[in-house]
This record gives structure tokens, sequence and C-alpha cells, in this order.
């Protein structure tokens, strides 16, 4: 048995095999601009041209073409200068920055965006003059972060401070029964003083802004911390916008958990990103930020949801705090595009989302004890494994008994051949990345017996039970000490689909100069097998 479904590994265009396009092995289209190709001055004077190379300049901006970079961030200037767009407008985002922007000054001054300390209230904490965004999503862990991705990409689009919400479990991913496991803090995973300046953007969480009982498990039992307010809010609806608003967007954990009252306005049906899909523009989230936006859905007369508690009234969306109710079906182009090599949310937010330095010495532990060697040896370089199972493979297995429904060791085998080679071609014969031995192997996967397969072939994982690791530090951190394996590796082979196994090879890309495939695995149905038309059996799934 061979290798699965793959992109070819080369920078070469790959062969259309009725595959969508991915990010695996291939340049950006962007690397053909030249450096500096935004510098319009000699056009100043000839306005119609201007004004639609501005719109396309501002477009292009977060759709994703390259432009020059300083060290302070994107640099816009040169536009700025040639009378298209004002400066101090175009300053703010920035790649790696130096987290001192013209428009917010230090991001790293969370003092400049909140009044003090976490309040009873929102009102109490924020500041007069400035605007926030923010959104909920309650799903698995990838999921969640793609998501609030999307809160700080629509807060650059429309000039306000993102605040992050805390994740809650969703139990399928993280395991453990109701009322046992608590939120996590976004700050907890991820480096948000490193984010602020990479990005020259404020970004917050709420647990800066409100009190509430960020590490109690939630339940409709929880009881509020004392003396915090239940706050109504108008907020805005996108996660209804597919099904005409015809039913309520919905009142999920983190109302409950914030203590918030919502209200909720839907966008009209022209927000998505295509008819068929339920996926919204993030421009049609930004445009209702502004007042002209804000005005043209006011006016569609869209569907409204009245707020749950006090008043039963419907209120209009709030202007310094926006909310959306779920922000995972955002996009900028087309649905799903995070697994397109062009996805704005990864280049501008996503690749920026570094681990803590809490994590990383956790997870470097996890990997020492994995490999067996000791604090003052080198890691050595690996290719990693994302074997998605458990959720997915019960629900093929229960419809079509008999049936082998996820892609067997050895697809993957073949697979971690393929990457091998592709780091050859990349880095040269007789490089260090061109002898890996090491395989790594993350999964979701609860049988034994399944691991004891992984162990026959040679391959490292960590045994999650036997390290104790909920108890020690609660059930959050498989996922999370497995995120952060992924990203050390200078291979990565994933499953196709799944939004954990897109990040891992997207970070061992874009961080570490990797190769990474992907496996053709799963869609919800039976199997079967395919010769591909490199020779190679590939696992297929009809629909």
């Amino acid at each position: 048995m061979s290798a699965g479904n793959y992109a070819p590994l080369s920078t070469s265009e790959p062969p259309n095999d009725g595959a969508p396009s991915s990010w695996r092995g291939r340049s950006s289209f962007a690397s053909a601009v030249p450096d500096g190709w935004l510098n319009l001055h000699s056009l100043k004077k000839s306005k119609p041209v201007v004004i639609a190379l501005g719109v396309i300049t501002l477009v292009t901006v977060f759709v994703g073409t390259q432009f020059t970079i300083g060290e302070g961030g994107f640099d816009f200037r040169s536009a700025g200068k040639g009378g298209i767009v004002p400066e101090d407008v175009l300053v703010g985002a920035g790649l790696e920055g130096n987290g001192l922007s013209k428009k917010w000054g230090n991001v790293s001054d969370v003092s400049q965006f909140l009044v003090g300390p976490p309040a009873n209230s929102i009102r109490e904490n924020l500041k007069p003059g400035v605007q926030y965004v923010t959104g909920w999503n309650a799903g698995g862990m990838t999921n969640v972060i793609m998501s609030y991705v999307h809160v700080v990409y629509t807060a650059m689009l429309s000039d306000r401070v993102a605040i992050i919400p805390p994740l809650t479990p969703d139990l399928a991913h993280v395991g453990g029964k109701p009322k046992q496991v608590p939120p996590i803090t976004f700050g907890e995973i991820f480096d948000i003083p490193h984010l602020r300046k990479a990005l020259n953007w404020p970004v917050l969480e709420w647990s800066e802004v409100k009190k509430a009982a960020y590490d109690v498990p939630l339940s409709h039992e929880t009881t509020p911390v004392d003396g915090v307010v239940m706050d109504e809010l108008g907020c805005w609806g996108i996660s209804s916008v597919s099904r005409k608003g015809s039913q309520d967007p919905g009142h999920g954990v983190h109302e409950m958990l914030l203590q918030l009252d919502c209200s909720y306005t839907v966008l009209p049906s022209d927000a998505l990103a295509t008819p068929d899909n339920y996926h919204v523009k993030v421009w049609s989230m930004a445009a209702a930020l502004f007042p002209d936006g804000r005005k043209r859905v006011l006016d569609a007369n869209t569907a409204r949801f009245p707020t749950q508690f006090g008043k039963k009234e419907w209120i209009a969306p709030d202007e310094q705090l926006a909310v959306f109710d779920n922000t995972y079906g955002v996009s900028a182009y087309v649905p799903y595009e995070w697994f397109q090599d062009f996805s704005p949310m990864w280049r501008y937010v996503g690749r920026y989302l570094r681990f803590t330095p809490r994590v990383e010495g956790i997870a470097d532990e996890y990997v020492r004890r994995m490999f067996g060697i000791g604090q003052n040896d080198a890691i050595p370089l690996y290719i990693v494994l994302h074997i998605r199972r458990a959720d997915w493979s019960k629900p093929c297995e229960e419809n079509h008994p008999g049936t082998e429904c996820a892609a067997p060791l050895s697809v993957f085998a073949a697979r971690v051949e393929e990457v091998k080679r592709g780091l050859t071609e990349k880095y040269g014969p007789g490089s260090s990345q061109s002898n890996v031995t090491a395989v790594v192997v993350t999964s979701d996967e609860r049988d034994k017996k399944w691991w004891q397969t992984v162990s026959e072939q040679g391959w490292h994982f960590v045994d999650y039970d036997k390290e104790d690791t909920v108890k020690t530090f609660g059930r959050w951190y498989p996922s999370i000490i497995d995120s952060v394996i992924q990203s050390r590796a200078i291979g990565a082979v994933g499953v196709k689909g799944s939004t954990m196994s897109m990040m891992a090879e997207r970070r061992v890309k874009d961080w570490n100069g990797g190769v990474a495939t992907e496996v053709e695995w799963y869609n919800g149905h039976g199997a079967r097998r395919q010769r591909s038309y490199d020779g190679i059996d590939d696992w297929f799934f009809d629909d």
C-alpha cells in the first residue's frame, strides 16, 4: 500500500489532478512582483488613474501581493506621499514591526486603550474615542484560533482595537465531561505582546476588559463574579446570513461567560462570499463598522433579534464595541481560503501568532523526553505527521461497517519519503535537512493498539496518558503541545481538509522553511482506492 493524494513538492506548477490548488510546494505569486511597485509619485497628477490605482492598492494590501517592508512594518508611505491615501490612514499593520504606530503610538501600552483593570461593566473600561471589535466562536481549537485571527484582521480593516475572547471547550475535541473543562485565555497559548509588535496593532483580551469566571468550567449554573453587570449590547449577526436571517444567530457561551445580553442585526445576503456557501466576506463586516456601511445595512431592514433578558428589545449595533456572533466562516475572496497560498488572514495575522515562552518550554520538555535526550542535547530535525482519525472515523465506521475509513500508516510512510525528497531538492544532498530520519506522529486517535503500530514503524510520539498531561496541565494541553511540536518540524504530512493539518503545514513552511504535503483521506462516507497519475494508490471517499 502506498501514498495518499498529494501536491508535488517542487516549486513548479503542479499537474491539474482535479484537486484545488494549495500552498504546498508553491511560491507565492507575489514573489514575481518587484519591491517598491506601489511607489506612484509620478502618477499624482493623473487623478482618474490615481483613484483607480488607490483602490487597487488598498485591495491588494489585504488580499495579498507584495509591497515594500520597512522596519516599522508595512511601508505604505510611498503611496501616501503620492497623494493617493493620507499617510496617517495607511500606517498600522506591519510584518515583524517594532510595536510603534503613527496611528496607535506604542501598541504595547495597553493603558491607552482601556480605562483601567478589568471592570464590572464594559462601559466602565472602554476608553472614550477608541473603537473596538470582537467576535465569538466555539468549536475545535484550531477553528477558534482561525476565528480570532479573523477578528484581528477585521480590526485592521476597520481601524479598531481587537479584543480576543477566551477559547471555550468543545468536549468532542478536548475530551472530558460537561462542567469539567474551563475556558483558556488566548494569551495563555499565544504571545500577544509579540503579536502586537509584529502587527503594530493593538490586540487586547477580554480578560483585560471585563471581570468574569475565566478559570471556571462553564454551565448555566455558573455563578457570575460578584458585582459584574449584565451589559446590554447591540451586535452583528453573520452566521445566519446564508439562511437569510431566518434563524436567530444564537447566543453562545461567551455571552454567558462575559455577562452580555446581546441583540443581533443580521448582515444582508450580499455579504456572502458565494451564494451557495455560508462564508461571509470580511469586507462586508468591516464596511458595516463605518458610518456609510452601517447606514446601508440598517436601511436594508435585515432580520433583527432582541436581547434575551432585560427589556427583550432590539438594540442597534453598538458603535464603539462591534461584536460579531461567529467569525469562523469569514473570507476575503473565496470560502476556505486558509487552504490557499494567498490567504490574507494567514499572511498578515496568523503567521505572527507565536506560542508563549511558557508553552514553548513545556513542549520542549515533552520533545526531549520523547526523543530520550538531555537538556543540553540538540533536538534532531524531524518530520511531523498529523493523522486525524477519532472524530472523522466514527461516522464512517458506523454508516459503513467493515470499511477501512482511515488511510493506513503505509500511506503516510510513502508521503514521508516524498517530503524527504522534497527537502533534498530544496536544500541539496548532504545538507542536514536532506538527512532527516526522525518522524513524529500527532493524532487524536485513542486506540492504544493503533499507537502500538505507530511505534512499530519506529516513529516517535508523546504518550499523554503516560505523561499524565491532563492532570498536570489540563485538558487543553495535549492539543496545545501537539501544535507546538508540529510547528517545530522541518517537514509535515497532514490530512486533507483538516484545519489542524493545514495550520501545521503553514507553520512548517513559513516558519521553518520546510516542506509539507497531505493525504487525501475522508469526507464522511465510504472509502475507495484509486490509481493516481503518479502510479501510487490514493485514497478517496465517495460523496
